[in-house]
């Protein structure tokens, strides 16, 4: 069963115990300014779910993280990660087959290995099932 952490016209924040992890969802198009306040969001509501570390993210609807965002991630988002919830966290992105170009590239590569050198592990898939059977190995591993 899951729990509504927070809901707005543009994000969405759910526990879901039974599985142990929390699933977001953007409904629409952010600025960074805002992506940067939903992703503070989930480290919040992680804290709050016995500092979860499995987090199922919905970016069907809105853009692949630029330079920009990726630059913030890794200053400011990824170094408070671990030492917020005492361990590695994976990150499942759902996305659309439009999104790849913007996933299969060598900044892309460079940002995903700065990411596991911070214990953050992102991963993209194309449908939530997958996604979740990825995050479930993690935890069977962790």
């Amino acid at each position: 069963m899951s729990a509504f952490v927070s809901a707005t016209d543009t994000f969405t924040i759910a526990y879901d115990a039974q599985r142990e992890l929390l699933r977001a969802c953007w409904l629409q198009p952010l600025a960074d300014e805002e992506l940067q306040a939903t992703l503070l969001e989930l480290l919040t509501a992680a804290q709050r779910y016995a500092n979860c570390r499995y987090w199922l993210l919905d970016a069907r609807r809105r853009p692949i993280a630029g330079p920009a965002l990726r630059r913030w991630a890794r200053q400011v988002l990824h170094p408070q990660l671990y030492p917020a919830l005492g361990g590695p966290v994976f990150v499942a992105f759902v996305v659309t087959p439009g999104q790849w170009p913007a996933i299969e590239n060598v900044a892309m590569d460079q940002h995903l290995r700065a990411a596991a050198a911070e214990e953050v592990f992102p991963n993209y898939f194309e449908d939530e099932p997958t996604a979740l059977n990825w995050l479930r190995d993690q935890q069977k591993h962790d």
